[in-house]
Order: structure tokens, then sequence, then C-alpha cells
């Protein structure tokens, strides 16, 4: 596969076809074999390699404007390159630097010409049917979107539905989730409704402002999701800061034992993205990282806190033995809470403990 002339289409049928075929079709273990090899490429390689599929798979969807046996192939091959790009990293095969970026698995052809509806239906149907939902690598953010709303719209669908059963046979249940909120209490009224619902969360979302006559028809929602989060996100409200520079929000320490309230901000957020509201809120990266359950490390501080990485960076890479000297560091970390200077030690008494040229790694 690492012919440049299997990016021609006169030898996808021939040869690059049943080469695709035979790897999508390996057992588990024989798979996991070839991930396993395929991290110890070098970087331009694997690139080679997914080149080959996304040619392959571009090509194929385009020619013939159906799902084939080949676009599946071609699919679950790309799959397996997509693994051993993370795994390499895990592994610490490859450089954080060196891995591929997302986009280099997004195909064209899949998120301009397939029925992403078709496609989401055929993933939650219980035919056994290829999807490429099961396979969101090759799918771009945007495609992701549009899959997140169809399974957002089937969910209240049922929601809505079931409580307009429930009504009849058990009760009166609204088959909406109605919020009504005093615009002088946006973040208390909110948060406590939503804490007493939370079976309600997946229900149509509905906003009242107490005192004021309308529908909501989507209006009102928007400009509550505005306002609310204006007010959560002001720093002078506490809970986060905002870094001017990067133009991020990151977690206050100082609030960091309010998690109910924080716990509470989370799904007010879901609820936001699950109605369908575009929210411009900025976190650095390695929270979705986190969200993801992914590992962080170094790399990442160097991105969400540059100053800080820059410094830890050059820590580790000072040769000379004199660290002590030259840093003055030792085992502790320090920040200011509510203008008080407070420590945190990394170690036991680690205000007593320096940061030398044989610890500097654990200090990192």
């Amino acid at each position: 596969m690492h012919n440049p002339l299997l990016l021609e289409p006169q030898y996808h049928k021939q040869v690059l076809l049943p080469l695709l075929l035979l790897i999508a079709s390996l057992p588990s273990e024989l798979g996991e074999a070839l991930v396993r090899w395929w991290t110890l490429l070098p970087t331009p390689l694997l690139q080679q390699l997914v080149s080959v599929c996304q040619q392959f798979v571009t090509v194929r969807l385009y020619h013939t404007a159906r799902i084939d046996e080949a676009v599946i192939a071609g699919t679950r091959v790309l799959g397996h390159l997509y693994e051993a790009n993370e795994s390499a990293i895990r592994l610490g095969q490859r450089a954080p630097h060196e891995k591929l970026d997302y986009h280099a698995f997004y195909n064209d052809a899949v998120n301009q010409e397939v029925n992403l509806k078709e496609d989401y239906q055929r993933w939650k149907s219980e035919r056994d049917e290829f999807s490429f939902c099961e396979h969101p690598y090759i799918l771009e953010p945007s495609s992701k979107s549009r899959v997140l709303m169809y399974d957002a719209t089937v969910q209240m669908t049922h929601e809505f539905e079931g409580a307009i059963l429930r009504s009849l046979f058990v009760g009166a249940t609204s088959p909406y989730l109605v919020v009504k909120i005093r615009r002088s209490h946006l973040i208390s009224d909110t948060l406590l409704q939503m804490s007493l619902r939370k079976g309600d969360l997946k229900k149509p979302l509905k906003v009242q402002f107490v005192g004021e006559e309308g529908i909501d028809e989507g209006g009102v929602q928007k400009e509550f999701f505005q306002l609310i989060m204006a007010q959560i996100f002001d720093v002078n409200y506490g809970m986060f800061t905002y870094d001017e520079d990067l133009r991020v929000y990151w977690f206050n320490r100082s609030s960091l034992e309010n998690e109910r309230e924080f716990e509470l901000i989370g799904i007010l957020l879901g609820v936001a993205i699950y109605n369908g509201v575009i929210l411009d809120v900025r976190f650095p990266h390695v929270v979705y990282k986190k969200l993801m359950e992914q590992e962080v490390g170094l790399e990442d501080l160097k991105i969400a806190f540059p100053d800080m990485g820059r410094t830890l960076q050059q820590l580790l890479d000072y040769s000379a033995d004199d660290a002590e000297s030259v840093f003055g560091l030792c085992m502790q970390v320090c920040y200011e809470e509510f203008g008080e200077r407070r420590a945190h030690d990394l170690v036991p008494n680690g205000g007593d403990v320096p940061v030398t040229s044989a610890n500097k790694a654990e200090y990192v």
C-alpha cells in the first residue's frame, strides 16, 4: 500500500480493492497485530497509507454513488490506520507533534454525498447494516453535529409521545421541559429547576420569563441561553476565569468546591446542545480531551497555558547540574485565592524539597 501508483484509479479494481477487502476481513487478532505494526511506521508513510484509502473511498463513492463492499472495506481499513495513529501516541512510539491531524481522516465524499439522516437510521436500526456513524473518524465536525441533532430529535419525539400517552392513562403530564424564570434571579431559578427536573431534561425545552407574555417558538429560548451564559461565564460571578490572550475560559480554582453548581452548569450546557442552541463558550482543547477520557500531558499544557508549559519544558531541557540554583523551585505550587497567597505541596513537605536535575521530571 506504500506504492504511490495505488493513488491512480486504474489500479483500484485489480490491485487495491482485493487488498482492502482482505485487510478488512482479517480476524480481530490479526487486525490488532497489523495496527501494532502500523504504529511503528514513520508519519510520512502512515500519511501515504491514509491518502491511498481516502482516494479509494472518494473515487468509489463518486463513481458508484452508493455504499458497496469496496467503500465499506476502505472505511474499515481507514479505521485501522486511525487506531494506529492514536495508539502510537498512547504507547510513546511517536511524539505528539508527529501525530496525523484528525482532518487527515475526514473524507469529503462521505461528508458531502452521503445522506447522513438515512445513515443515522441505518445506525439505529436492528438490521446490522453498515453506517458511517459507526466510524466517526471519517466524519467532519459539522456532520457529527447533524448526527447529534438527528439523535436529539428522535429522543425528543420519544419523550413527547411518552408524555402524551402518560397524560391519557396516568394523569396530566407536560410533553415539554417548561422552565419559568425570573429575569432578576436568572441563574438561581434555572439551576434550581434543572436540578428538580432531571427526569424531564430530554423533553423539548420551553422557556417562559415570569411576568412576560409570549409563546417560546425559539426566540425566547435563544435569548434565555444568551443571557444566562453571559452571567455564568462573567468572571465576576466567580465560577470561571478568562484568558484575554487565548480567548478561552478556565475553571476558577477558588470555586472548585462547588461541585454541585458545576454539575448543574454542565447539565445546562448539555440542554442547550440537545436543543440545538449554539453557544459561544470556548474552553482549551484539554477540557474536551478530559471529557473523552484521553490522557493529557505537557504538550496539552503548552497549548492551554503556554507560559507555564514553556517554563516546564525549559526545566526539562536544562542539561546542567545546577537546576536548583538556576530555577529556584521547590516541590510546591503557589497561587492566589481571594487575595491571599496559598501553596499546594506536590509531595509531603514539598516546600522543603528543592527541584533538582534529579527530580525535575517528577516535578513536571
